[in-house]
């Protein structure tokens, strides 16, 4: 098993979205669905400060700003 942090914390998040979606119901909201995915937000926030580049630079400059990872919005 490995023990990079960042390779833990993007198994983290994908097991709970994928998780998610999995148990997601019928009945299931917009809201719900944001609400899952502050939680990925929340776990991906969980990086050590000296591995936030190289998450930023594994999820991309769009999911980093999306997620809040990163302030500025990148231009397309």
């Amino acid at each position: 098993m490995t023990s990079d942090p960042v390779e833990v914390l993007l198994a983290e998040a994908l097991r709970a979205i994928v998780g998610y979606v999995e148990a997601r119901d019928e009945s299931a909201t917009e809201d719900d669905d944001v609400r899952a995915l502050e939680g990925v937000a929340h776990v991906l926030h969980q990086v050590a400060s000296q591995d936030r580049d190289r998450l930023m630079t594994l999820l991309g400059p769009r999911l980093s700003f999306e997620v809040g990872l990163s302030d500025q919005l990148p231009e397309d």
